[in-house]
């Protein structure tokens, strides 16, 4: 059976294990085609063209070795090429058995002498109208290795040349700058279709940023201006190519109890480890600018916060924790944290502004334990000659509002507005210790010591910059309207990918898992437990979990991460917390590194109702100012669950209505209330119990 290996524009990588190798040219995208005959054809896509490129064919389990060297023509172009292996081995004879892994290593012999573009530049297939966040895939092993994303905020007709609207929403890119598959309307995510961006700012900011976790979801927020009638502030997320059934609301666009509108996001760790990091706007004022006092999209003051998502799936409604408050960093903006566990902060103010209350434009923290460190901070001046005069002469180092981090060669990269070229508004510090080491300007390229104007006005409204995988520089700007990606002056260069697909000789195919088992079962809380066994593993990225009611169609309700290539038994278990009584189907979706999936068989569980009255206690405990509340009746009927202070006034009643019998989860926020000591009190029937919770502010 032939076996059809290759994603559009996607692949996988593995970093060098050295940090002072320089990688500007890099290939995505691998793939192969192998149908148990000779010749097995192999794909890939290259950001920039390459000097050469060396595919290294290698018998996992075996001595064998195949090199092919490619130094012309089909295989070191930029964008798509593929090689054929005739099944030759190095040391002579034909590989005949066994499974075989690849690795490309592109390698540039000049590389750039100055911050040169390379990103694909022709329109009207990379351009925008106001794009606000740009990033790009860089996790190790990723089926989505390579690819970039950019939002839209505004929406709107670029006036260059032959462009074409472009629609609020988050757009897909290849790893050269190019519009995915193309063409705009193809790029344009069709998970923008879940959620509706223009209700949510109906002015700018919607969505305003991207970012990227290490489980390859992308998530997307909302930051509205002060033009906005209502403050909307949420953030949502999809799987790589924002597919529809994937895209979900973690914070909510409408309901801000538990959070405010939101300039930044990363988020770290997986599974039970996995933590939401945000930049949050506190005042009434919101906006994206802060250009000057009077700025109609200027805002007051923010603080960074945390949310411990964990394994939850869906609306995140639990209490966050602030990081950084305003009081200690009033400005913070953009964030960026390493792999040690330190945060970097971009500040964003102008220049009277900063030198009033000392509003310093970048710094690095310490956030292992709160509250948090200060390792260092710029200056006020460390920066580059700026247009505005004040600034000019005083804080050169303000107006900024884009971070990116380059940790293999140690760099962090700052967008700064008001900036126009000739004048360089991406700045460049050194992680260790903030020392400015140098500086370029995104409307312009330099190539053989030769500068080039860019289409599209001086770029002085530049909105984000970001990193990809080999140390590139991304930068989106509503100024020239356009995405685009500039090559270091990192002189010659090279970077290996590893290719998440094996050529098996004896079958002509690669079986990514092989399962032993897959169970279901309930536990006292009326949660199902689902746990599954394999034999075997090959190229194996990630489980999805789907259910389905008795009538219903599939959904996705989760992610578990895969273990790759094993040949050892692997164990696997999955909670879902969000049914309530009946029947439901559930399967498993094995997904490989390639794209490639294949479904498990069904299993069925019935969820019974409680057998008895419960209430659990509160958690957080003690909180501020928001805490869960669960509780379980095993009856049809009515219930009210209120909150007391210990002098026995009412102050909330959470449930007041006939419920059906089942578990139950409420959230109570006290915001508006002091600290101290309440009572919660369940009346179900002839039940009641009551328990006691602490809130500290």
């Amino acid at each position: 059976m032939k076996k059809f290996i290759f994603f559009l524009f996607l692949g996988t990588l593995i970093l060098f294990g050295t940090t002072n190798i320089k990688a500007n040219v890099f290939a995505s995208a691998t793939g192969a085609t192998f149908d148990g005959i000779f010749p097995a054809n192999i794909t890939y896509v290259l950001n920039q063209p390459a000097s050469w490129v060396i595919i290294t064919i290698a018998e996992v389990d075996g001595p064998g070795v195949k090199t092919i060297m490619i130094t012309t023509g089909n295989g070191v172009n930029v964008g798509f090429n593929d090689v054929n292996w005739d099944g030759s081995l190095d040391g002579g004879g034909t590989a005949t058995s066994g499974v075989w892994s690849i690795t490309i290593e592109a390698g540039d012999d000049v590389g750039s002498d100055g911050f040169e573009l390379i990103s694909y530049d022709t329109g009207p297939d990379s351009w925008y109208w106001s794009s606000a966040g740009v990033i790009g895939n860089r996790n190790n092993g990723s089926l989505y290795f390579g690819m970039a994303y950019v939002t839209e905020r505004t929406g709107g007709t670029s006036l260059n040349p032959g462009a074409k609207e472009t629609i609020k929403g988050l757009y897909l890119h290849d790893s050269f700058g190019r519009y995915l598959g193309g063409q705009q309307n193809i790029a344009y995510a069709e998970g923008n279709s879940v959620i509706p961006w223009g209700d949510y700012a109906t002015d700018q900011g919607s969505p305003w940023g991207v970012t990227i976790g290490p489980d390859d979801r992308v998530y997307c927020f909302v930051l509205p201006s002060n033009r906005d009638d209502v403050k909307h502030g949420g953030l949502a997320v999809g799987d790589g190519l924002w597919s529809i059934s994937s895209v979900e609301t973690i914070l909510d666009f409408d309901d801000q109890s538990n959070h405010n509108s939101i300039s930044d996001a990363l988020v770290v760790g997986l599974g039970a480890d996995r933590w939401l990091y945000t930049v949050e706007q506190t005042s009434v004022r919101t906006g994206s600018d802060n250009d000057s006092a009077t700025d109609g999209d200027g805002f007051d003051t923010s603080h960074v916060k945390r949310y411990a998502l964990g394994d939850a799936n869906g609306l995140f409604t639990g209490p966050g924790e602030v990081v950084i408050p305003s009081s200690v960093m009033k400005n913070a903006f953009r964030i960026e944290m390493d792999s040690k566990g330190f945060l970097y902060v971009v500040q964003q103010s102008y220049a009277e502004l900063a030198i009033m209350d000392n509003i310093y434009g970048l710094s690095k923290w310490d956030v292992s334990s709160l509250p948090a460190t200060e390792v260092w901070h710029i200056g006020l001046n460390d920066a580059p000659e700026h247009s505005d005069p004040l600034a000019n002469a005083d804080a050169r180092a303000t107006n900024f509002n884009g971070l990116g981090l380059d940790e293999a060669a140690g760099y962090l990269y700052v967008g700064r507005k008001n900036t126009p070229r000739p004048l360089h508004n991406v700045i460049i510090y050194r992680m260790s210790d903030g020392a400015w080491m140098g500086d370029f300007a995104s409307a312009e390229s330099v190539s053989g010591g030769v500068i080039t104007n860019l289409i599209g006005g001086g770029g002085s409204s530049i909105r984000d910059v970001n990193v990809d995988a080999a140390g590139n520089v991304m930068v989106v700007n509503s100024s020239f309207e356009a995405f685009r990606i500039f090559s270091p002056p990192d002189g010659s260069n090279s970077f290996t990918t590893s290719s998440p697909y094996f050529i098996d000789v004896d079958n002509g195919t690669v079986t990514p898992v092989e399962l032993s088992s897959f169970t279901a079962s309930v536990n006292a809380e009326g949660n199902v437990l689902l746990y599954w066994t394999t034999a075997t593993e090959i190229n194996n990225q990630m489980f999805e979990i789907e259910r389905r009611s008795k009538e219903g169609q599939f959904i996705t309700i989760g992610y578990v991460e895969g273990y790759g290539t094993t040949t050892e038994p692997q164990e696997y278990s999955y909670i879902d917390n969000t049914v309530g009584t009946g029947i439901y189907y559930y399967r498993l979706k094995q997904i490989d590194f390639g794209g490639q999936f294949e479904y498990s068989d069904e299993i069925e569980v019935e969820v019974s109702g409680p057998l008895t009255f419960a209430l659990e206690q509160n958690y957080p405990n003690p909180f501020n100012p928001s805490t869960i509340i669960k509780y379980s009746v095993p009856e049809n009927g009515f219930v009210k669950l209120s909150v007391y202070n210990l002098v026995g006034e009412e102050v909330d009643v959470l449930v007041n209505e006939t419920v059906n019998a089942g578990f139950y989860e409420v959230t109570f926020n006290a915001a508006n209330l002091p600290s101290g000591v309440y009572i919660y009190r369940l009346t179900a029937g002839s039940f009641t119990n009551s328990k006691k919770m602490l809130l500290l502010k």
